[in-house]
């Protein structure tokens, strides 16, 4: 029996929260094996976003996948052993998030004018902010974690907004 699509979705999704799980679960115990597990939800999350024409957020995991492999190699061989920083100022985090969601604006307006692509210029911002929290964590900077709990609360609104108006 061949499962229906809304079915394949649901099993990419819950393939992607365990395999983030697991990530997360040894990422808090610093060890590099973190990343191939967030390299594998990647991987089942840009196949569920593609059926889902969350286009910024397609795009993001692509980012992720990326960021995975540096985030692996780096803390395989270079940070190995060091513990996380907390070298960031709130302000600096904060003049970052502002230019990345005006750069993220900039470029929805661009693709906007210029493309058919449906595209959800919040998606893209929240896109621009995590590829930055994934990079402070490669650099295992504890303030990804502000941000990341920031953008994750964005996004569940972002979904439950979609899912109001789609259905």
């Amino acid at each position: 029996m061949i499962a229906s699509l809304p079915q394949v979705l649901l099993l990419l999704e819950i393939g992607a929260v365990v395999l983030i799980l697991l990530y997360m679960y040894y990422a808090a115990k610093q060890q590099a094996i973190a990343w191939l597990f967030g390299i594998a939800a990647s991987v089942l999350s840009v196949f569920l976003f593609y059926f889902q024409q969350y286009w910024g957020s397609l795009f993001l995991n692509l980012v992720y996948c990326l960021q995975g492999v540096l985030g692996y190699l780096n803390w395989k061989f270079v940070v190995a052993g060091k513990q996380v920083r907390q070298g960031l100022s709130v302000w600096l985090q904060v003049w970052a998030i502002i230019v990345l969601s005006a750069g993220a604006w900039v470029l929805y307006y661009i693709l906007s004018q210029n493309t058919t692509m449906k595209l959800n210029a919040f998606d893209l911002i929240l896109a621009a902010l995590s590829i930055y929290a994934t990079w402070l964590e490669v650099k295992k900077e504890m303030a990804c974690w502000n941000i990341w709990i920031d953008a994750n609360i964005s996004y569940a609104i972002l979904y439950a907004l979609n899912a109001d108006n789609s259905g």
